[in-house]
């Protein structure tokens, strides 16, 4: 293969030459239809409209490579009997069967496939586009008469890789005068495996349950919700991945269920017990997971090392409850896992050796995904072809991991995946409670940390989640050069990501502004731009013709990187009490 002279069509797939995923997560957010009820109790429009306060936010995870240590391969070798046999890791063999029968021209008694028990990874090998070796052994062997085997090299597996879906929630909820959760409507955007492999069995169903699994039928007593799934179709081929869509949709609930409870004064534990008063198996499983991690404490607290911090989260995949706790501290500009404790409740248990070991892998896959990986497209291509640009947990970054086993005699559930959909969501949960930073948007390691907050910074500003004035943060800035503006950036979260989360929360305290270039951080899809001037803007730093609020910069100083189309500027937002640091990476736009 090496020694041909290969003409390549553009585009990965048959992607268009210009999609993005940056496009496409933007094309998501711009969806505002109705969609269909996946899950509706009560009237959850009514119950916001009479709430005493309203959360709203939205989230975000990105594609996901399967990342297997082992490439694809298979062997195929025609039989002097006119059959096929077949060696091809794979996740249903009379699927593959018969495919590899029509490939071959043959009946699919006449061929003969071998699974070999390495290589499954977790939705990998089912039957994708592009994605399977297979194909190509087929027709090599039929066309030289010989047995051939083909095995991808690093650079075909990531190029060619089917993914897990990017996914976007939308999420409202109404809290009554005690700080309870009253009403809850989340609106979730996308497409999913089942619904694009599998539709025919949905039959009638309009409802993907691969897109909503994680969001609907949570155990918690709110008594008025609604989840919509809205239907958008992904131009990459996408895939089964480890729990499917719970992998992301339970970090986007049990986030923003922290998010409420922050929100109604609660602690998130307590708020977790209190809605899961009639689900005496949660509410075991819950307590257990404590009990495991020597008793319940959100922090921050001193530990060894510095600062650290617990958060909480539980999940109900394939039957069977999870609920799961991580401490976390802040080391060098990244998140620290440190322990990771794990209840899980599958019904029944056959072997618990091998669901404790399972659970630890979960644990593993749950804490490189969400920390650190990311499947970025652009120009019709995913840009990572190994691992030095596809990051994985390394060995050191392996927390330890506590496993206790609930059997409550209720159906017997799944294990390969239910470790997962838990971890990812106590993380930001703890890190949330340590920094005062709620990621939406995964991977954590485009939204570095703030440092641990000291107890002068939390009584001064009434809690993590307002002490913002002496954090230090990083933003990336892509430079309109045209104009000479900032677009803000906060390492590729959009601007409007920054001025909601951050600019305003902060700035809102210290009117003054600043001098030196602009920036405007703009607003979120789904919230109107203030009118005139805003409260955080000083005097003659007025608003756009859309009403934008806008944040200056002064520049601190300049370094020219020598790359040509790269420059590193340091700049500090001013009117603050103590001057933030930022970092500022600037893009000259390419002519």
């Amino acid at each position: 293969m090496e020694a041909l002279q290969v003409a390549w069509t553009d585009g990965q797939g048959g992607l268009p030459a210009d999609f993005s995923s940056a496009g496409m997560l933007a094309s998501l957010r711009a969806e505002r239809g109705a969609g269909v009820p996946a899950e509706s109790e009560g009237d959850a429009e009514a119950a916001l409209r009479g709430a005493a306060k309203v959360v709203e936010a939205v989230y975000d995870a990105p594609y996901l490579a399967h990342g297997q240590l082992e490439p694809p391969s298979a062997l195929a070798r025609f039989t002097p009997e006119g059959g096929l046999e077949l060696w091809a890791p794979n996740q249903m063999p009379e699927l593959f069967q018969s495919v590899a029968a029509k490939i071959a021209g043959l009946e699919p008694a006449q061929v003969t496939l071998h699974s070999p028990m390495l290589g499954g990874f977790f939705g990998r090998h089912f039957l994708y586009d592009h994605a399977n070796s297979f194909v190509q052994a087929i027709l090599l062997a039929k066309a030289a008469g010989r047995p051939v085997k083909v095995l991808w090299s690093r650079e075909e597996e990531f190029g060619r890789d089917a993914l897990r879906p990017l996914g976007f929630a939308r999420f409202r909820a109404g809290l009554d005068a005690a700080g309870m959760p009253v009403a809850l409507h989340a609106a979730v955007v996308g497409e999913g495996p089942i619904g694009r492999y599998f539709g025919a069995v949905l039959g009638t169903s309009p409802v993907d349950p691969s897109v909503v699994e994680g969001i609907v039928e949570k155990p918690y007593a709110i008594p008025h919700r609604r989840i919509d799934y809205v239907r958008q179709a992904h131009p990459v081929v996408i895939a089964f991945w480890r729990s499917v869509g719970h992998s992301m949709n339970d970090y986007f609930y049990e986030s923003f269920l922290d998010e409420v409870a922050e929100a109604g004064g609660q602690d998130p534990f307590a708020l977790r017990m209190a809605l899961l008063r009639d689900r005496p198996r949660q509410r075991a499983l819950l307590q257990a997971v404590a009990d495991l991690s020597g008793g319940w404490k959100r922090g921050p607290f001193e530990a060894e090392g510095g600062r650290h911090a617990r958060g909480v989260a539980m999940a109900t995949p394939f039957g069977t409850e999870v609920a799961t706790i991580a401490e976390v501290s802040i080391r060098d500009g990244e998140v620290v896992v440190h322990d990771v404790w794990v209840a899980i409740d599958p019904g029944s248990v056959v072997n618990p050796a091998i669901i404790t070991a399972q659970v630890q892998s979960a644990v593993a896959l749950g804490l490189s995904s969400s920390l650190l990986e990311e499947a970025v497209f652009e120009n019709g291509a995913p840009k990572a072809r190994n691992f030095d640009s596809y990051s994985i947990l390394a060995r050191d970054r392996m927390p330890r991991v506590h496993v206790k086993i609930v059997e409550s005699g209720a159906p017997m559930g799944g294990i390969g995946e239910p470790g997962l959909p838990g971890v990812p969501p106590a993380v930001a949960n703890a890190v949330a409670a340590l920094t005062g930073q709620r990621v939406r948007s995964l991977p954590f390691a485009k939204t570095p940390p703030r440092r641990g907050l000291t107890d002068q910074q939390q009584r001064r500003h009434g809690g993590a989640e307002k002490a913002m004035s002496t954090q230090e943060i990083v933003l990336y800035h892509p430079v309109r050069t045209a104009i000479g503006s900032y677009n803000g950036m906060l390492k590729g979260v959009p601007a409007t990501e920054l001025g909601a989360t951050m600019v305003r929360e902060t700035l809102a305290r210290w009117p003054r502004a600043g001098e030196g270039r602009q920036c405007r951080p703009g607003r979120q899809p789904d919230e109107p731009g203030p009118a005139g001037r805003h409260p955080w803007r000083g005097a003659g730093d007025g608003a756009g013709d859309d009403g934008e609020p806008r944040l200056r910069l002064r520049r601190a100083g300049h370094r020219d990187s020598g790359a040509g189309d790269r420059r590193h500027r340091v700049a500090r937002v001013s009117g603050l009490d103590a001057l933030i640091p930022v970092r500022v990476w600037d893009h000259a736009m390419r002519t």
